[in-house]
């Protein structure tokens, strides 16, 4: 496996800010801020609400022999959180200092759930969609195909997307992933290299139908795209697609930079499927492991509470290549 070799500021930054929605719904979703990419110090802190910023700390990102015949080594990476609830009054507001315990709580919710799978970021959970309505606003049904939210059926939580294709032809369900992942200094594009794995849970009310799961440019549908087929059971089942490998069918040049949207496509006519929980990871092969470390709370803040909370990613048993 190689040394990972994307910023590990960049994966705290994507997985708490895709995920928060999901597993920390008790507060809004703070805002994140990687430091030091431009974006983030352009960026006045003080009119950004709730806000955590990420960056380096500690020996930064560093690796360690591993005694497996001297042939091993552990990467890991130490992350700084800087945590400052919104600005307050001149007033003391104690349930401020509450807020700012939930913030870490929900930090450290996120990093024990995620914690063996920390590469990953969530498209949808559909948890946090009140109606069909507010669900429908980001997917959108394609031609032979009407969505609803369904609460009956579901692998995770209490909500899935729920497909219902009619007997005139196929049909398809389609959503924009550009969902604000930092990529680059600058904010950068939705789809990087680095997301080789789309994982999705779904269901099929009888026989086994093939659908594609298909990334695409969204101003040029049949023009730039890549589909995987997939088939699909009669029971709940957890998909894991190798983007890395040979797709089913494609069209045009491939360029990642310009794929803004994600689609399950060629769903079968008289079919009604369930989609829940889709994802898009960087694989096992970049970074393993993640820990919450501690917190310290900051006490010399003028009108807001302020703590720092240390993590580590870690990749083991990377192999170490020799010159023979």
């Amino acid at each position: 496996m190689p040394i990972p070799n994307i910023r590990s500021t960049l994966v705290i930054q994507n997985l708490l800010r895709t995920y928060w929605p999901t597993l920390v719904t008790q507060l809004a979703t703070p805002t994140f801020m990687e430091i030091p990419p431009i974006d983030a110090l352009r960026q006045d802190p003080r009119t950004q609400g709730d806000r955590i910023t990420i960056k380096m700390a500690g020996s930064g990102q560093r690796e360690e022999r591993m005694n497996v015949g001297l042939t091993a080594r552990r990467v890991r990476a130490d992350i700084e959180l800087g945590i400052e609830t919104a600005q307050a009054s001149a007033t003391i507001d104690s349930s401020r200092r509450q807020r700012l315990y939930d913030l870490i709580d929900g930090i450290r919710e996120i990093c024990q759930r995620k914690r063996k799978d920390p590469t990953s970021v969530l498209i949808d959970s559909f948890e946090p969609y009140a109606s069909t309505a507010a669900m429908t606003a980001v997917w959108t049904a394609g031609t032979n195909t009407t969505l609803s939210l369904d609460v009956t059926s579901r692998h995770f939580g209490v909500n899935s997307l729920q497909a219902v294709i009619s007997a005139a032809g196929d049909g398809e369900t389609y959503r924009s992933i550009n969902i604000g992942l930092a990529t680059s200094n600058l904010g950068g594009f939705v789809y990087p290299g680095i997301f080789n794995f789309c994982r999705f849970s779904a269901i099929s009310d009888s026989v086994t139908p093939t659908i594609g799961l298909t990334l695409r440019d969204a101003s040029n549908r049949a023009g730039l795209f890549r589909t995987w087929n997939q088939a699909i059971n009669t029971t709940w089942t957890r998909y894991n697609i190798d983007l890395s490998t040979t797709a089913s069918a494609s069209a045009g040049t491939w360029d990642e930079t310009l794929i803004d949207e994600i689609a399950f496509t060629s769903l079968d006519a008289n079919r009604t499927l369930h989609f829940d929980q889709v994802e898009l990871a960087a694989g096992p092969s970049v970074w393993q492991f993640l820990w919450f470390n501690n917190y310290l709370e900051i006490p010399d803040r003028m009108n807001s509470y302020a703590a720092i909370v240390r993590l580590s990613l870690e990749a083991a048993g990377l192999a170490v290549d020799e010159y023979v």
